[in-house]
């Protein structure tokens, strides 16, 4: 399997997006490059396992409307719990599936990161940036693979499996992440060994 074109190892993407936290000004949604940061790469990168864009807008109308708060702070709770029951992956909002971007609409309070949790059982830990892309405000939630499986409150169990989040049974999750744990137990072991 190839890795995308994005991909940095672990410990350097939590170095930069922790530093991104610290430096990103809520109120600051400029056209910017943090830390020397591109992110136009969020635009052209195919959607698939660790990459998935959220609309914040209805586009069933003639104009576009902001859809409401609980749909979408759902739909990226989804995408978070099943990437993190899989590999770990990346959820933008505020840019449209064919990269076009739309922004997050100024009524969407900047606490939808509690939202989520709350929709996310056991708890789970995910990193949140805000920056600027076009002139538009773009949200960026990242979580890494997590050790336990999670689930939503409405009882679903989802596996992230290309560039969908399947239902899947919670003890097959289970099973996918002990093999996951022994096997990383063992290699470690055979590091230690002289």
């Amino acid at each position: 399997m190839m890795r995308p074109r994005f991909f940095l190892p672990m410990a350097e993407r939590e170095r930069l997006l922790d530093r991104l936290l610290f430096i990103c000004d809520a109120r600051h949604f400029e056209d910017s490059e943090p830390l020397g940061m591109s992110w136009g790469w969020l635009t052209t990168q195919p959607e698939g396992q660790f990459l998935e864009r959220k609309s914040c807008y209805d586009q069933t109308g003639r104009t576009p409307r902001p859809r409401p708060i609980k749909e979408v702070a759902r739909d990226v709770a989804e995408a978070l719990a099943a990437m993190a029951n899989a590999d770990g992956g990346t959820v933008v909002l505020g840019i449209e599936d064919d990269g076009t971007v739309s922004g997050v609409p100024d009524k969407y309070p900047e606490t939808i990161w509690k939202q989520i949790q709350g929709l996310i059982r056991p708890q789970l830990n995910f990193r949140f940036v805000k920056i600027g892309l076009e002139g538009r405000r773009v949200w960026i939630f990242e979580t890494d693979w997590s050790a336990e499986a999670h689930q939503l409150t409405d009882g679903r169990y989802l596996l992230r499996v290309g560039s969908q989040n399947l239902p899947f049974p919670a003890r097959d999750i289970e099973a996918m992440k002990r093999s996951r744990l022994e096997r990383a137990t063992y290699l470690a072991g055979q590091l230690d060994r002289p």
